[in-house]
């Protein structure tokens, strides 16, 4: 049997449930088809800035979420080689907020809104013409065939929506990957409450720690692309975590250089990365969130890009001609995309080309040192406040 809707959503992440919300709000029918279970957890940072809890207010969202929120972030401490660190005081509070509650309480936002919600469920096949597609989806073993006018990828990075719709090429995929787990140290740090502390590798990589108000430690990496194997460093990332300890002794206080699998609570990986498509839609699909671009987590933008990436689109859908998905929206789609997160990533990649070099790591650590408001001027740059 073949039911019909206006949109099928693949991945229930912040930028697919933002979409879904935000369509079913405009009086459209959404299927958002997400694999994971209920309360899935991601690997993420779990930091949301204040550009992302604007982006919620503007959704009614925002007290929802931050009722969530396992603690607040108002600093940033960047720890270079050396044990140099530069701080800077945010210029708006963010918060910590686990991405197992954030994104169910999303999908429940955009179910309560009238989309329909299918977990543990996959986008099995893809049959695309001019009008739009049919999509096989599968749930518990039954296959449903849904035909709708605009598929969205909101299915992260290497987006199987972006390569069987062909928006990409071959070759743009690199080796980067990152990683997250939840730690109970056997110390606390009081030093740590309430700011981001980032860990920069000299030979590439970083590391960020927050501590939330329960005491229990979140930890995010980006491992690099090349292993310096000649120079002791690992891609195995709990031995690349207990080298970069060895060399700060910030981490060392947290117990870093004892930390393994086994004691790693929520352990995640993702990747390879960055990511980037040659195209974010057509006239049956666009690309939301990491599967649109993605840029190394170091500024902690992920979920503003994908809310917005989300809010962008579900604008782009309202003004659509008709008000059905075609070419002329997917032009709209993308003009604003780049104006967008599209400018914010370019900001964020020129930073990830400073960190892959690890001399101007240690220059920019020196300048931050001696010009104290640079770092501060770069802060207010990261989160546009």
């Amino acid at each position: 049997m073949e039911t019909e809707c206006d949109a099928v959503i693949v991945g229930g992440g912040p930028a697919g449930s933002v979409v879904a919300l935000q369509l079913a709000r405009q009086g459209r029918s959404v299927l958002l088809v997400e694999r994971g279970g209920r309360n899935r957890e991601k690997t993420c940072g779990h930091c949301l800035n204040s550009r992302a809890v604007d982006l919620l207010e503007r959704i009614d969202l925002r007290e929802g979420v931050i009722a969530l929120a396992r603690g607040s972030t108002q600093g940033l401490r960047v720890h270079g080689d050396r044990n140099r660190a530069s701080s800077v005081r945010l210029p708006r509070q963010g918060w910590i907020v686990p991405r197992s509650g954030f994104d169910q309480f999303l999908r429940d936002a955009a179910a309560c809104a009238g989309a329909t919600v299918l977990h543990d469920s996959a986008a099995t096949r893809f049959e695309f013409d001019d009008r739009g597609a049919t999509v096989s989806i599968r749930t518990a073993g039954d296959t449903q065939w849904v035909r709708t006018g605009l598929v969205v990828g909101a299915d992260g990075l290497g987006s199987r929506v972006a390569r069987v719709a062909g928006l990409t090429s071959p070759h743009r995929i690199r080796g980067k990957y990152g990683f997250s787990f939840d730690w109970n140290s056997p110390r606390r740090a009081s030093s740590c409450t309430h700011e981001i502390a980032m860990f920069l590798h000299p030979l590439g990589g970083y590391l960020g720690v927050v501590q939330g108000s329960d005491g229990l430690i979140h930890v995010a990496g980006l491992i690099p692309a090349k292993p310096h194997s000649s120079l002791g460093s690992s891609r195995e990332p709990f031995a690349w975590m207990r080298e970069l300890a060895q060399r700060h002794e910030a981490l060392k206080a947290f117990g870093f250089s004892r930390c393994d699998r086994e004691s790693a609570l929520n352990f995640h990986s993702i990747g390879p990365m960055p990511w980037k498509p040659v195209a974010i839609a057509n006239q049956g699909v666009a690309l939301v969130g990491d599967a649109a671009g993605y840029v190394e987590p170091f500024t902690g933008e992920g979920m503003t890009w994908a809310i917005q990436s989300a809010l962008v689109l579900a604008e782009s859908m309202k003004s659509a001609p008709g008000g059905t998905w075609n070419i002329t929206s997917a032009h709209h789609y993308q003009r604003l995309w780049r104006e967008t997160i599209g400018r914010r990533q370019r900001v964020c990649r020129g930073l990830s080309m400073i960190l892959e070099r690890p001399r101007m790591v240690q220059i920019a650590t020196l300048i931050g040192e001696r010009i104290p408001f640079l770092p501060r001027l770069v802060a207010r740059q990261v989160v546009n406040a």
